[in-house]
């Protein structure tokens, strides 16, 4: 930790070392870890670090088999990372109800993770009312058949975000750097599902998913690279698929 004692240039050096995966409001390295009815806040202001990286983390699951009720996340950007810290293995996770809340990119990691009766709520006050974000950033090991799952959960928005402009999930391409480097079978490819949810008019209603990190195009066939796994079945409200 930084030390008001250590000078500002002290304090910039410390922050510059620390970075998405370690900006953790509460990191959790155990196994088997439980929380219920909880609130966990990122309240980092964006622009006080002078760097094109905002990310700000308020809970990073590293452990496998985390279950969490009612258990409610703020923040902007990265809100939650569950992800082991080795590329190897797969972590699993429970969230039940609770509510998560952020602006782009807010979920995001390697694991295999459900969300059951969950609030995942945009906010606009970062990007704009227009400047819609990204929801889900999944990382999901090739060889892993799971990743995120979202059922019976309701996406909102606030801060007046505009009709049609948020992107459930684009892929987290993890380590790639660039599009020529990604391999297919070998680099990561994101898996979300999203069923019976009621879906706001926020979410871009024909057109849900991004390009990944890298620049990937969405591609559900026929694809040059790895076909994105990103699937929504019996959902509801404005942000819908037909």
């Amino acid at each position: 930790m930084a030390n008001a004692a250590d000078g500002s240039t002290r304090y910039r050096s410390v922050q510059a070392a620390v970075g998405t995966s370690d900006s953790g409001t509460v990191t959790v390295r155990a196994a088997q870890f439980q929380a219920r009815t909880l609130a966990i806040v990122n309240s980092y202001v964006e622009g006080t670090y002078a760097s094109s990286n905002q990310s700000a983390v308020a809970l990073a699951l590293r452990g496998d088999k985390a279950v969490l009720g009612n258990v409610a996340l703020t923040g902007n950007q990265d809100i939650l990372l569950v992800s082991a810290a080795s590329a190897k293995k797969v972590i699993r996770a429970f969230f039940k109800g609770g509510s998560i809340e952020g602006g782009t990119d807010f979920i995001f990691g390697s694991s295999v993770t459900v969300f059951s009766g969950s609030s995942i709520r945009y906010t606009a006050t970062r990007r704009g009312a227009g400047n819609g974000g990204v929801i889900f950033a999944p990382s999901t090991r090739p060889g892993s058949g799971y990743g995120f799952l979202a059922v019976a959960s309701s996406f909102d928005a606030v801060g007046g975000a505009a009709a049609n402009t948020v992107s459930l999930g684009r892929a987290w391409d993890e380590s790639v750097g660039s599009l020529p480097n990604y391999v297919n079978g070998s680099s990561p490819n994101g898996k979300v599902v999203i069923r019976e949810s009621s879906l706001g008019a926020h979410v871009r209603k024909s057109a849900p998913w991004k390009a990944s990190t890298v620049g990937r195009p969405y591609c559900s066939s026929g694809c040059t690279q790895s076909v994105n796994r990103f699937y929504e079945y019996a959902n509801s409200g404005a942000g819908s698929a037909d």
